[in-house]
């Protein structure tokens, strides 16, 4: 097994504002395709839109994305930084990632609340 890591970024300046995301994705393959290592074969299987969708699809996992939000008449020259985002790794995506990379989390016993807390 290994993991396809996906960051894409886009910044540009405007005249009164800027255009600005980012987004990080990653793909555990527990069988590497013969595309692996294809940074175009990845794009295909990229979703279409902004941030928040483009690790969606094809069992891409969203880790975290985030824009300026121009809604509300937030461009021209009313325009202001107004960030929004999100951090998309629950619980199972992390022991996911940790068991892809390190082997398999063993649980400790729930009487040890030391164990427990680290565990979490």
């Amino acid at each position: 097994m290994y993991i396809d890591v996906h960051f894409k970024y886009h910044c540009r300046a405007r005249m009164s504002e800027i255009e600005w995301f980012y987004s990080l994705g990653y793909k555990i393959q527990r069988r590497p395709p013969a595309t692996a290592g294809d940074a175009c074969a990845n794009d295909d299987e990229l979703g279409q839109g902004g941030p928040k969708d483009m690790h969606a699809h094809n069992g891409w996992q969203s880790l975290c994305w985030g824009y300026y939000d121009d809604s509300n008449g937030n461009y021209g020259r009313n325009w202001r930084r107004v960030e929004r985002g999100q951090v998309g790794l629950c619980e199972e995506g992390a022991v996911d990632v940790y068991e892809t990379l390190f082997g398999d989390l063993e649980k400790p016993a729930p009487t040890d609340a030391e164990a427990m807390l680290a565990y979490r």
